[in-house]
């Protein structure tokens, strides 16, 4: 059997418990927070700034997708993973 006395178990057990249970409220705040977040947005809240790294990356991804129409589908790929992957 188990080396480990009965009374002693169900210390073991109940400790294992403890943090899962710690887990699985910090992944409900997580969720209640990003609820109210989304719902903020729909209300028509402003969403949080982004780092003006963020910024300049969004708008050059931007002007690529909306010039599909102009270039090769290579191209058009490659100018996406260079934006992504840099």
């Amino acid at each position: 059997m188990s080396a480990v006395p009965v009374e002693r178990q169900g210390c073991l057990l109940s400790e294992i418990h403890s943090t899962i249970w710690k887990f699985i409220n910090g992944l409900r705040r997580y969720q209640k927070l990003k609820d109210t977040e989304i719902e903020g947005l729909i209300a028509g809240q402003n969403a949080a700034r982004r780092r003006p790294a963020y910024e300049c990356l969004n708008k050059r991804i931007k002007n690529i997708v909306l010039d599909y129409q102009n270039c090769d589908i290579i191209e058009y790929l490659r100018g996406l993973t260079h934006n992504i992957m840099h």
